[in-house]
């Protein structure tokens, strides 16, 4: 697994100076990432591409992938007749990178009638610099969780890296990590539609 975030990127966004605590927050990087792809459901946030997943159509209007952002769209099976989707465009949804339609020329849905396709693909952003701020804040939040874990701060409400307070726990004052996570969670999560 490529890393998403730098040992650098951490420190400038916990406040941390010097250079004593670069080995830890190196060694809770993948540990952060992983946790983060498990929440997210995803394998990977670098480019990669993924095959045959099938899923279902919602509203005969468009269907979520699992990996994301979407980039591009190789090929789509329906998974009734085996047949590869042709003569519709696909469109990535702008807010939520996970949601694509299905369209042919004159704007009619291809899911009507149908339950589930195939698709291949690729996701994934183009390299490190490409990864979004909010999810390398994410990250960096969850590496200061590891490092207040690590300093065995059992039930603290804040904790100080760097120059910053993170906040794990219900506090009166400032803002609070899992705040952060949950609205980055409403921008990135594969919605449950049923």
């Amino acid at each position: 697994m490529s890393a998403i975030i730098t040992t650098a990127e951490v420190k400038t966004i916990l406040g941390i100076s010097g250079s004593t605590q670069d080995t830890l927050i190196a060694f809770h990087i993948e540990s952060a990432q992983n946790l983060l792809y498990q929440i997210l459901g995803v394998t990977d946030l670098l480019t990669h591409s993924v095959t045959k997943e099938e899923t279902p159509i919602y509203d005969s209007l468009y269907f979520y992938l699992d990996e994301f952002p979407v980039t591009a769209i190789t090929t789509i099976y329906d998974t009734g007749t085996h047949d590869e989707i042709t003569g519709y465009s696909f469109s990535i949804g702008t807010k939520n990178k996970r949601k694509v339609n299905i369209v042919d020329s004159s704007g009619v849905p291809y899911g009507i009638g149908r339950s589930s396709i195939k698709v291949t693909y690729t996701a994934g952003y183009a390299d490190i610099d490409a990864v979004p701020n909010d999810i390398k804040t994410v990250v960096a939040l969850m590496i200061g969780g590891l490092m207040a874990k690590n300093k065995q701060l059992g039930g603290v409400k804040e904790y100080r890296v760097g120059s910053k307070n993170v906040i794990f726990e219900d506090n009166a004052s400032g803002k609070k990590a899992t705040d952060i996570i949950n609205q980055f969670m409403n921008n990135y999560s594969k919605p449950i539609v049923v």
